[in-house]
């Protein structure tokens, strides 16, 4: 009875339904073909007659797969019951999905087989069993596939307090490998500086340089780090390691490519894996903080995860599942002995990497994949460098079947076998891929008939697979990806995997390694229309067959069943050539350095030495953008530190506002460029965007397949819309109306200004315009408000002090009715204007530093104030802005906007003092001490330093 209990609760219920709906599809009872295949469908009642004629067709022949009614019925219960057997044992809903989906796709294969092979001519003969063979080819892969999916063992690393003591008591050395070739120094730089910051002391970096570079050598012994070359390319970058590892000494190699950064756990995480003296290798994930081709030139980044998304978190988890984790090129970390045991790194293929793991495999050595994204690297630039990529990875893969067949290698198990041939299957998808994209057009342009079927037929068997296939692959990708794109992706490279395949096949020595460009930067939009040349050719093609199937459908209606198949067929294909023709369009990529969204703690000083406190939204290496509650003055250079708890680290630099802009919610957004700065500013800014391995694990998308095909219907427009970010105003304006007078050459002319900033202003005249022009110096006086007076749309608001600044008009605006609007720039502004100015914009935030987070902690305090004021407490809330205090002893000689002087008694003995004013006073309904909430007034950064430490980091 429990049993049945599980199985129908509502964890099961669902698997279960869909496993019966499923098996009753999958042995019909009936042919569903044609009644009369010359009779004229001229109508809805024509259409529903023939479907209900063809349910009443005798059995299918004896000779057809499909048995007995009884048998049938008994073979669907055992598939049922296997079903759910299965699911009970895995605990999991993808063992469910893939058995529906495999018992459907048998089905239609089964139908295919027996059913739709009989052709009239030696042309349809031809090309049938060319279309079945792609499918049959199709339906392997996804076997493969589903086999690598399976299962995850979802490993845990050990506390880094725990490491040495798992690792015999000491941490053993590690070897950092940095591979570079060609790569620019600012890829280099932010690398280098990466594996500097891990936090793991036994370790040493080295920058392996197959370019043999001058400029290599200096920034190694910039940063201080070791440096190797080499006067020869020999066996490229498995030829770069090999050369190194006589020069080197660590028990350990960590390799890293050029691009990829790791996190500062990056050591600390994988390292406590090698506790099993046969553990070879740890693989991590390759995260990419740059958009692919495919996620940048379609405009899809939240609906379309990186291209290598799938394998990662997908594919990899399963070949770890069956002991077979591959060696991805990069994030790994090996035992030096274990590389020893089999003569260093592969050589004899272009894709060393995954071959060297195979090599391991079969010499008895484990792998173990820790799926944690533990650094983050750069997607290609452009798409012709993903196809190339994908080109190298294709032969390189094809050439493992000549050298280490794993079919035929010793030593693997028959899992592992499965998992290396199915890597190496996966990349002849361009034979069948071609295959699908061309066969329609047979019968739009000739009549050939390759599938001998009617459209119920069809409909009846190739729908139910096709959903189950489409809508299961989005749920065992878990949302990383979708049939639709993952075709895109095919569909783009399958003319070049095609081409690579058979020349690999037919000279499998003949293959140069190219490393894949790495600069970041495209200077404009362009269309690259020869990389995607054959799929524009196959796309007027079908467009044309598609013109020849309605001049057909209405010359001859009794072939209208073939013509719908043929010509949806066809609008699916083209819709997959239109996005591969879209990722050629090459979008504009201007930065140098890219932004990675991290929210760090930091405090503002501005002109007037007020601490404003906010949080970056994003960092790069030359400056950050940071979001405050409230409107602030940022004109001028300041000093912004970044107080980084996640990294402990806290960095000081000179920053000035490049724009500004304020949301619906009232939120401040300032851009920061960071000025002045110094080498050991630059790291620390890299540190900052890279060394928190979580910002990587919050960036993937799980998105629904309508969600990503919806996307790709609206691509032409986002393309057509979509801009790079553009200057925004570097000060907030704020809206004032102020009587203005310009002087010009000894003139007044009068007027009231519309918008005011730290920078300068808008000023709307009527009489006295036409005298003025963009390039004029003039001087414009303003008469500001009284302090606590309100703004008014009239110049009868109360008048407070003037103020005369220097200007020079920038813009010129009629505005109809005789007015105009001159924009102006203060020229010549001292500091002291300036904060005058920023004075009156500000006035009604008088206590500028509004925003910091709040801490619930119990800390010991004593106030002291004015009148023997002394009382003692204890903290319910703090913040590096106030307190909330209960009192322990009150008093009545409190009152609010007192000033007092805080001492806080910390848990770790140290105190403080801060002078401080109320803001409130409440008491108990019971009588108890009351509650104070103090703001702590005049803190120099140094003290806030010291309580922002004691806030968040009480352990240090």
């Amino acid at each position: 009875m429990r049993t049945l209990t599980r199985i129908f609760s509502s964890k099961w219920l669902l698997p279960a339904l869909m496993a019966v709906l499923a098996i009753a599809w999958v042995f019909p009872l009936t042919s569903w073909a044609a009644v009369d295949p010359n009779a004229p469908i001229n109508s809805i009642m024509d259409l529903a007659t023939r479907y209900q004629e063809g349910l009443s067709r005798p059995m299918i022949p004896e000779f057809s797969l499909f048995l007995p009614f009884w048998l049938q019925v008994g073979i669907s219960v055992i598939a049922i019951v296997g079903i759910i057997i299965l699911f009970a044992i895995f605990r999991n809903v993808p063992v469910a999905i893939m058995s529906i989906t495999i018992l459907l796709m048998i089905r239609y294969l089964a139908w295919r087989t027996m059913e739709t092979l009989q052709f009239q001519t030696s042309e349809s003969t031809i090309l049938g069993y060319i279309i079945y063979g792609a499918e049959v080819l199709s339906f392997v892969t996804m076997l493969l596939g589903y086999f690598q999916m399976v299962g995850n063992k979802n490993h845990k690393a050990i506390p880094k307090n725990e490491l040495a003591q798992k690792l015999g008591g000491s941490l053993p050395s590690v070897d950092v490998y940095l591979c570079t070739y060609n790569e620019p120094v600012n890829v280099i730089y932010r690398s280098l500086v990466g594996c500097k910051a891990m936090d793991y002391a036994n370790k040493q970096v080295y920058l392996l340089d197959d370019g043999d570079r001058a400029e290599m050598k200096e920034l190694a012994d910039n940063l201080g780090v070791n440096y190797i070359s080499r006067d020869n390319n020999d066996h490229a970058k498995a030829g770069n390691m090999n050369n190194a590892m006589p020069q080197t000494q660590g028990e350990y190699i960590a390799i890293f490519d050029a691009d990829h950064v790791p996190a500062q756990s990056y050591l600390n995480e994988v390292m406590g894996f090698f506790d099993n003296d046969k553990m070879a290798f740890v693989q991590t994930p390759q995260h990419f903080y740059t958009s692919d081709p495919f996620q940048r030139n379609l405009v899809s980044e939240d609906v379309m995860n990186n291209e290598q998304d799938l394998f990662f978190h997908i594919i990899e988890p399963g070949n770890d599942y069956w002991d077979a984790a591959f060696f991805a090129g990069s994030g790994a970390t090996f035992r030096r002995s274990a590389l020893e045991d089999i003569g260093g790194f592969a050589i004899e293929t272009i894709t060393e990497d995954v071959h060297t793991g195979l090599r391991l495999h079969s010499n008895g050595w484990k792998a173990l994949y820790y799926d944690k994204d533990l650094s983050a690297g750069m997607a290609q630039d452009n798409f012709s460098d993903f196809v190339k990529q994908r080109v190298r990875w294709g032969r390189g893969m094809a050439q493992i079947l000549f050298f280490d067949n794993p079919w035929l290698v010793k030593g693997l198990t028959l899992a592992q076998r499965i998992c290396y041939f199915s890597g190496i299957w996966y990349f002849f998808f361009g034979f069948a891929r071609i295959i699908f994209l061309v066969a329609p057009l047979a019968y739009l342009f000739f009549g050939l008939k390759p599938i001998d079927a009617g459209i119920f037929e069809i409909l009846t068997f190739f729908l139910p697979a096709f959903i189950a296939s489409t809508y299961g692959y989005t749920l065992l990708s878990k949302g990383l990806r979708h049939t639709f794109w993952a075709e895109v992706y095919e569909t783009a490279t399958c003319v070049y995997m095609f081409q690579t395949n058979v020349l690999t096949l037919l000279f499998p020595w003949h293959a140069k390694f190219r490393v894949t460009p790495k600069e970041g930067m495209n200077d404009g939009m362009s269309f690259n229309w020869m990389i995607v040349f054959p799929q524009i050719v196959l796309g007027i093609l079908i467009a044309f067959g598609l013109g020849f199937a309605i001049i057909r459908g209405i010359v001859d209606t009794a072939s209208l069943g073939g013509i719908f198949t043929n010509v949806f067929w066809s609008l699916y294909n083209l819709a997959l050539i239109i996005g591969a023709v879209y990722v050629a369009q090459e979008r504009p990529q201007f930065r140098l350095s890219p932004r990675i969204f991290r929210q760090v703690r930091c405090e503002l000083r501005l002109l007037d030495d007020t601490i404003a406190v906010g949080y970056t939204t994003n960092v790069s290496e030359s400056g950050l953008a940071v979001v405050f509650d409230q409107p602030i003055p940022v004109s001028g250079t300041l000093s912004i530190k970044l107080l980084d708890w996640d990294l402990d680290e806290l960095s000081v630099f000179q920053v000035q506002a490049v724009r500004s802009s304020r949301d619906e919610n009232g939120r401040f957004y300032v851009g920061f460029r960071v000025v002045n700065r110094t080498d050991e500013q630059h790291q620390a800014l890299v540190r900052h965007m890279f060394g928190d391995e979580r910002v990587w694990a919050r960036s993937h998308n799980h998105t629904s397949t309508l969600a990503a095909f919806s996307k790709w219907l609206g691509t032409p427009l986002r393309m057509m819309t979509a801009k790079e970010e553009a200057s925004r105003r570097r000060t907030l304006r704020v809206r004032q109306n102020l009587p203005c007078t310009v002087n010009f050459r000894g003139q007044d002319i009068q007027g009231f200004s519309d918008q005011v900033s730290e920078t300068g202003i808008a000023v709307v005249i009527k009489d006295g315009a036409n005298e003025l022009t963009v390039g004029d110096t003039v001087t414009v006086t303003i008469q500001w408000p009284a302090p606590g007076s309100t703004d008014g749309d009239s110049p009868s608001q109360q008048q407070g002090e003037q103020q005369t600044l220097n200007a020079e008009i920038k813009r010129r605006v009629p505005l109809g009715g005789g007015q105009t609007l001159f924009g102006m720039n203060f020229a010549d502004i001292t500091k002291e204007e300036r904060l005058k100015v920023i004075r009156y914009l500000y006035q009604e935030a008088e206590d500028v530093v509004r925003v910091a987070p709040v801490v619930s902690m119990q800390v010991n305090a004593n106030l002291e104030g004015p009148n023997n004021i002394h009382m003692d407490g204890v903290t319910q809330e703090i913040s590096e802005m106030g307190a909330v205090i209960r009192l322990r002893n009150s008093s009545n000689n409190i009152r609010l906007n007192d000033r007092l002087t805080v001492t806080f008694d910390w848990t770790n003995g140290e105190q403080s003092t801060y002078q401080a004013v109320i803001k409130d006073i409440a008491e108990q309904p019971d009588g108890s001490p009351g509650l104070v909430l103090v703001y702590f007034k005049d803190v120099d950064l140094r003290s806030l330093d010291l309580l922002s430490r004691q806030l968040h980091l009480p352990a240090a």
